[in-house]
This record gives C-alpha cells, sequence and structure tokens, in this order.
C-alpha cells in the first residue's frame, strides 16, 4: 500500500496542495515535548503504510521536521519528506519557481533556509 500523504501544518494552502489533505500539526506548540505528544499519537494512528510529508521551505519549522523525523524512526515507520521549495541556483531555467523536491535531513541545502523552532 502507498504511504499516508499528510501536510505538517497549514503552511500548504490549496494554492499549493489542490486536494484537500490531514494536517498534523493544526497550531504551532511552543514546546518540543507538546509536538512530540502530537507526532507520536498521530504516527501511532495512520503510520501502518509509512508516511509521505509536505512541508514549506519558508513556513514550516526544521524543529517539527527533526522531531517527526525522530519519532517515526523510534516507531520504525518509514518517512519520506517532500519539500516545497524556491530553486535559487541563478544558472536554472527555473530559478525563482517553487517546487517540490523529496529531502533527506542530514543532507539538504534546501532545510537551512527554514525556521528552526
Amino acid at each position: 500500500m502507498a504511504p499516508k500523504a499528510v501536510k505538517l501544518t497549514n503552511a500548504l494552502g490549496k494554492d499549493v496542495l489542490s486536494e484537500s489533505m490531514e494536517c498534523v500539526l493544526k497550531f504551532s506548540p511552543e514546546k518540543e515535548g507538546n509536538a512530540r505528544k502530537i507526532f507520536k499519537k498521530f504516527i501511532k494512528k495512520n503510520g501502518r503504510n509509512g508516511i509521505l510529508l509536505f512541508a514549506h521551505q519558508s513556513k514550516d519549522k526544521l524543529g517539527h521536521l527533526l522531531a517527526f523525523k525522530q519519532e517515526c524512526e523510534k516507531a520504525e515507520v518509514k518517512l519520506i519528506i517532500s519539500l516545497y521549495c524556491e530553486d535559487k541556483n541563478p544558472h536554472s531555467e527555473d530559478y525563482g519557481k517553487w517546487y517540490f523536491r523529496e529531502v533527506d535531513i542530514k543532507l539538504d541545502d534546501n532545510l537551512n533556509e527554514m525556521i528552526v523552532w
């Protein structure tokens, strides 16, 4: 079966993702522990076939992505992260355009511009 597709927050509006999609964080918890509780509950309920998580580079928080990834690893749930990011390569014909791209939190430069917490 396919992984469950969800948004990290409501930062990705209908103008970006046309289909309605469940949102993991309906508000932005100030404390990391509160976010982790929400993530654990969500993963337990929805993680059976893996999770495809959509996030926004400039509006979502890197701390939330990291915590969600860690909770998926603890629960042994496969996580794929698709980041909505801007092409900042001036030599690219798509320079300045926004697009989705699968990212690895440990390696991706696009994550450097995200809000940390």
